[in-house]
This record gives structure tokens, sequence and C-alpha cells, in this order.
């Protein structure tokens, strides 16, 4: 799906230079009312999302031999339990993580 988006993007605006993949949801729960859809939202908004943007908008720029540029911008809630917020510090903990893996990944393929 990301990837048709990407495309259709391309097709209808130019090929993005700059993509910033910061999607987020923050919904104030305990860990004792967290439930299952509730943790599966905030991953899939918080991490998944953004972590199928950046791959797919850096493979339509290498594939252009165009340069650009992927923003990934991390949350402080990456760095310290937050009682009141658990699923997003979560999230936010993986995208940190995966996007580092991510760059490391990309830096080994570019240069």
């Amino acid at each position: 799906m990301v990837n048709r988006w990407v495309q259709q993007v391309q097709r209808d605006l130019g090929l993005p230079d700059l993509v910033i993949p910061n999607a987020a949801i923050v919904e104030l729960v305990s860990l004792e009312q967290l439930t299952p859809e509730v943790w599966q939202r905030h991953l899939d908004v918080n991490l998944t999302g953004a972590m199928n943007l950046a791959p797919a908008a850096a493979k339509r720029l290498l594939e252009s031999n165009r340069p650009g540029r992927i923003v990934l911008i991390g949350s402080w809630a990456a760095e310290a339990p937050h009682t009141h917020i658990p699923a997003y510090c979560v999230a936010k903990a993986g995208y940190v993580g995966s996007a580092d893996a991510w760059l490391w990944s990309m830096h080994r393929t570019v240069f």
C-alpha cells in the first residue's frame, strides 16, 4: 500500500525529494487499562507506518539517481518510561532503534 502511494505521489507531483515519515498518535492509557487493540494501533501508526514509508521513498530516489532527504524525527518518550503512555513510549523506542538500523543499512548501500 505504501509503495502504491509513493508511486501515486510521484505521478501526480513528481518525485519527492523531502520525506518526513513522522505520523503519531498518543492515547493516555495506563498499563492496567491497555488493550491489545490500543497497543497494536500505536505500533501500526507510530512505528510500522514510518518504517514502511522511509525505505519506499529511498528506493524511488535511488532508482531515479536523484538526491533527496528523508528526515526521521524521534521522540523524547523513546528515552524514558511514562506510565500514562506506555504504548507510545514503546512504539517510539522501536522507531528510534529501527531508524538507526535502517540508516546504517542505507549508508552501506549508498556509500
